[in-house]
């Protein structure tokens, strides 16, 4: 059964007013098949591209000052899902790449998806011209990420794990 990542209790802060933040950002090593959804945003907006990762001070400071994640593959057939939780607890619009496996986590409802550069492109063009319009999204993201918080997630794996001893 895949398990979604318990989240720090840390990273789930009061979401900023994202009508005055426009800014996405992207963590995750780059690569040409990446290059190819980010380079057309980065040029048209502001996208901040982490190539070398962040640490869990840094992420939440970022969190802060940004609307949108952008979640993508790393190759054509692995998802890389590592940072969803965290965006959803900090009230972020995440936008995640196709095909999209998240136990708990439904397209359309906690998050969206694309699949195509495109489609990424005209996803942040409506994010940032339209904020308020994409708030019932985060709400219904960040509900979805209470479930994973660590403070719920791993009293109730431990009770799991005794139980089955």
């Amino acid at each position: 059964m895949l398990m979604a990542r318990p989240v720090s209790d840390d990273l789930f802060v009061e979401s900023p007013n994202f009508e005055s933040i426009e800014r996405a950002f992207f963590d995750g090593s780059a690569s040409e098949r990446r290059d190819r959804f980010l380079q057309p945003v980065k040029h048209r907006f502001d996208v901040l591209h982490l190539i070398s990762g962040a640490s869990h001070t840094q992420l939440r400071g970022l969190m802060g000052r940004c609307q949108i994640a952008i979640d993508l593959h790393s190759e054509a057939d692995i998802p890389a899902r590592d940072r969803i939780g965290p965006a959803l607890a900090a009230g972020l619009l995440v936008l995640a790449e196709s095909p999209f496996e998240q136990p708990g986590l439904l397209g359309r409802e906690h998050l969206l998806t694309f699949s195509n550069p495109d489609e990424l492109e005209l996803l942040i063009s409506d994010a940032l011209a339209e904020a308020a319009s994409f708030s019932q999204i985060r709400s219904a993201g960040r509900a979805a990420a209470e479930q994973r918080r660590s403070s719920v997630v791993l009293p109730r794996l431990a009770d799991e794990l005794l139980a089955s001893a």
